[in-house]
């Protein structure tokens, strides 16, 4: 559209006193015309972009205030947010879809588990030195399950309301999504990547996430 306007304001024929069409007297605004306009629609391209990505990642705002969160100031493109569940820290940010890039939620709560694991829908691909596969199966069968500590991973995994958490998590997401839950010695991570996104899904995300963290939480010991 710009090319053709300053292809008009070139060679169209203008009244005098106004230079002729394709003179230099009239090739040098034309050219600073078009391109200053350009400029100022790509600014403005890029503005609403902004926007329009970070109101879509403020679109689960009600769901982390029904949760109990803090909204914490937004940087880039994403959502920040810091709460308290059962005496548990919990921090997370979510970013929204864009482009080809899918939505990324990320949750951390401060948990004492004294153990090593990772549980996904997909090969992990960083694990630690000491942890290796843990057979699942049954309703467990298509999750990627490691551990330092197989004999804690059976004792939580053999708990029903634990199959069902995970269950929860797994069964909202699509072949094309990812999901992680990452424990550590003293936290414990959920990773979520998917291309749909809903207020229900995160609210079920965020209530498993509670129940998991307690679940997989040790009273300041290490498992044996």
């Amino acid at each position: 559209m710009l090319f053709l306007v300053g292809l008009f304001l070139l060679l169209v024929p203008l009244p005098a006193p106004l230079p002729p069409p394709a003179s230099k007297a009239r090739n040098l605004p034309v050219a600073l015309l078009t391109g200053l306009s350009g400029m100022a629609y790509l600014l403005w391209i890029a503005s609403y972009l902004r926007s329009r990505v970070r109101r879509a990642s403020h679109s689960m705002d009600p769901v982390f205030l029904k949760h109990g969160f803090q909204l914490g100031k937004s940087y880039a493109i994403a959502r920040t947010f810091r709460g308290e569940h059962d005496g548990m820290a919990i921090t997370g940010d979510l970013f929204p879809d864009y482009k080809l890039h899918p939505w990324r939620l990320s949750l951390r709560g401060s948990v004492l588990t004294g153990v090593q694991a990772v549980l996904s829908n997909r090969q992990p691909v960083i694990l630690g030195p000491k942890m290796s596969r843990f057979p699942a199966e049954g309703r467990l069968s298509s999750i990627f399950i490691y551990g330092d500590h197989p004999q804690w991973l059976e004792k939580i995994l053999g708990q029903s309301h634990t199959i069902q958490r995970l269950e929860s998590i797994r069964t909202t997401l699509s072949t094309s999504d990812t999901w992680q839950l990452i424990v550590e010695p003293q936290s414990l991570q959920l990773r979520i990547m998917t291309y749909t996104m809903t207020t229900d899904h995160m609210g079920i995300w965020l209530d498993s996430f509670f129940h998991l963290a307690k679940t997989f939480s040790t009273p300041g010991k290490t498992p044996e």
